[in-house]
């Protein structure tokens, strides 16, 4: 079988294992059977909202037991990604729980400070024109305009829904300055992607 070719399986959860809360037909019993096989997985989303916990319980009720270090989500590679880059603190136009991830990181977040070492534009349902307008006056002061994905659109059962790239594009607008994006397919995301490729490597040559 092809399949059992490969050692580490990417597996993007948007609109490919599930749609909203609910997994598309036949995902659940793939992933069994990789676990049968012994295959390394990731689980991929470009959603910068949620946690890797999060995650981890919301698959966790569909019957998929999983270790956080499994979960990739854009937003905490782009929280690596500051951390690694030396960011200290950093305005978030995004969810709570994603600025949890960035605090995780051990970079400050902050609402007050005039000049944040970067800017954060991810996505939520309460991002409001405050939100960007701050952004844009920060991006403009000299902080390091940086985004968690460049999707326009979220695959929903209700449609396509406006996500991370249809908000940083008004701050694009504002100030004539585009993100650097971290997110599925970019580099930063592939860090926690390479590492399980290694063990996974290092376990064959162990036998």
């Amino acid at each position: 079988m092809l399949a059992q070719q490969f050692d580490v399986f990417l597996l993007n959860l948007d609109g490919v294992f599930c749609l909203g809360e609910r997994p598309l037909p036949h995902a659940v019993d793939s992933v069994a059977r990789l676990r049968n096989w012994n295959r390394a997985l990731r689980f991929l989303t470009n959603n910068p909202r949620p946690t890797r916990e999060e995650i981890v319980r919301w698959l966790g009720k569909m019957g998929i037991e999983l270790r956080t270090e499994e979960v990739i989500t854009s937003g905490w590679a782009i929280a690596e990604y500051l951390r690694r880059s030396g960011v200290r603190t950093a305005y978030v136009v995004g969810s709570p729980r994603h600025a949890c991830e960035i605090d995780a990181a051990g970079i400050e977040i902050v609402y007050c400070v005039s000049s944040p070492g970067a800017v954060v534009v991810g996505c939520d349902e309460s991002v409001t024109y405050h939100h960007i307008r701050r952004a844009a006056a920060s991006i403009s002061g000299g902080a390091w305009f940086v985004a968690t994905n460049p999707d326009g659109s979220f695959p929903a059962p209700e449609g396509p829904l406006p996500v991370t790239g249809a908000i940083f594009e008004a701050v694009v607008a504002s100030t004539g300055k585009r993100p650097t994006v971290a997110g599925n397919s970019t580099p930063h995301i592939r860090r926690g992607v390479d590492g399980a490729g290694h063990r996974r490597r290092a376990d064959r040559r162990g036998r």
